[in-house]
């Protein structure tokens, strides 16, 4: 199996609830055509750069994908079939990136955790004032 990365971009005339909905379908057809979701996340509401088909937002969406190669044909073709996905692209992602990736979001949560830890007394604020 190999490791994708998938964007998908929903309408954004759906609810929360619907995006929800359409988040285990997406994950559904990857299933059907034989691979898994490792992650998952919904970014959000974002303005297009452009319109596209008269529209000027969507709702992004992220999933990691393992899938065998040959799966990816079947899997954009259900994607098409699918109302509820108004743009999507699917790209492999190579072992070193996704090592890469890995560590740096390793490093940042030790970041984030030394800082929920650390004091911040003393602590200047951007314009050099301090807290104390």
């Amino acid at each position: 199996m190999k490791t994708y990365e998938a964007m998908v971009i929903f309408p954004s005339q759906m609810k929360d609830e619907d995006v929800e909905r359409a988040v285990e379908s997406f994950r559904k057809d990857v299933e059907r055509v034989g691979g898994e979701t490792v992650a998952s996340r919904v970014i959000g509401r974002r303005q297009f750069a452009r319109s596209l088909a008269k529209r000027e937002n969507g709702v992004y969406a992220r999933f990691e994908l393992r899938l065998e190669p040959s799966a990816v044909t079947p899997l954009k073709g259900r994607i098409k079939l699918n109302e509820n996905v108004f743009r999507a692209q699917i790209l492999a992602v190579e072992h070193e990136e996704l090592v890469a990736r890995e560590a740096r979001a390793e490093r940042a949560a030790a970041q984030a955790a030394a800082a929920d830890d650390s004091d911040t007394r003393g602590y200047r604020d951007n314009r050099g004032y301090r807290d104390d």
